[in-house]
């Protein structure tokens, strides 16, 4: 009955243009500024649509399935159509939404990060937001749940991958022992490859560090992006947890009353959070971050301007 109780909707709009794609890799806090954003219940939400294991349409997507961008094969192109444009219905899909008319979607989804430039170029138009959280915050949060890193094999099962990111960095990922390791190269494969491909333009990089540390102005930026209202009632849901934390007992930060920016250095030795840095920076990308907790957007906002620069003498 719940689930049917979530496909009571109607989505009328089947604009990819009304569609916006809020994308991370897990455990970076896309649940809870999915909520957040869709307080008012103003989108019909879509829950992890590319999760190739629970959604029929996307059978045949790679787990973190990468493609290039260019790349117009209908197994992969006809799929992300029907769920940009609203078509998609499915009890995974629909799980968290409420009865109702839909005028706009809110895509939430994982899965994603590694075609981000692929929807980018065959959904123009339609809204991204990239949300990075620390990698320690990230490969603690996993580990703690107990998360098994089987990526590994499905990066080097992508031979496109392989190819055009990945080769160079194959020992590294092969020599990450302990679950964190392990975890702390997911997180450089996972934001790596839209960090190098993606232009300024293309996406709205949202840091949740930065959010939970200045929510009002963070969040009033990100809201003018995204052309809705703000004020109290979006900070009143933003110091709330995400139903993934209440409903699955996730031991979280926010349900503990930790600091949200902080809590994850009290479980990383030095030596892990020394590989951290040595891995991120191999990666390219320990300037975001550096030694700090929360990002620095400038630095990381530098790393899309090499990205279109790169891109764009390739190109010539």
């Amino acid at each position: 009955m719940k689930l049917f109780v979530h496909s009571l909707y109607v989505d009328y709009q089947s604009d990819h243009k009304k569609s916006v794609l809020l994308c991370g890799a897990p455990r970076s806090g896309t649940t809870w500024l999915a909520e957040v954003i869709n307080h008012a219940q103003d989108y019909r939400l879509l829950y992890e649509p590319f999760n190739n294991d629970m959604v029929p349409l996307c059978a045949g997507f790679s787990e973190r399935q990468y493609l290039r961008p260019d790349d117009d094969n209908p197994n992969y192109l006809e799929p992300a159509k029907v769920i940009f444009t609203g078509r998609a219905r499915d009890a995974w899909i629909d799980q968290y939404n409420r009865p109702g008319f839909a005028r706009r979607r809110l895509i939430k989804d994982v899965r994603s990060t590694l075609m981000l430039k692929w929807i980018r170029n065959h959904f123009p138009g339609m809204k991204i937001i990239f949300v990075v959280r620390h990698p320690c915050a990230v490969a603690v949060s996993r580990t703690k749940l107990g998360w098994r890193s089987i990526w590994r094999e499905t990066f080097f099962d992508q031979q496109d991958l392989m190819t055009d990111y990945i080769t160079p960095f194959r020992d590294t990922i092969e020599a990450a022992q302990s679950p964190f390791q392990r975890h702390i190269v997911d997180w450089c494969v996972e934001n790596f490859v839209p960090f190098s491909q993606l232009n300024p333009d293309d996406v709205y990089v949202a840091f949740y560090e930065n959010l939970c540390a200045n929510p009002t102005a963070e969040l009033r930026t990100l809201f003018q992006f995204l052309g809705l209202p703000f004020g109290r009632p979006v900070l009143k849901r933003a110091n709330r947890p995400s139903i993934t934390a209440r409903v699955k007992g996730d031991q979280s930060a926010v349900l503990g009353g930790e600091n949200l920016v902080e809590t994850w250095r009290k479980h990383v030795t030095d030596d892990e959070l020394e590989y951290a840095k040595r891995t991120t920076t191999l990666f390219g990308l320990s300037q975001i971050y550096c030694d700090e907790s929360l990002a620095d957007a400038g630095k990381a906002n530098e790393l899309l301007r090499k990205s279109s620069t790169r891109l764009a003498t390739s190109a010539s």
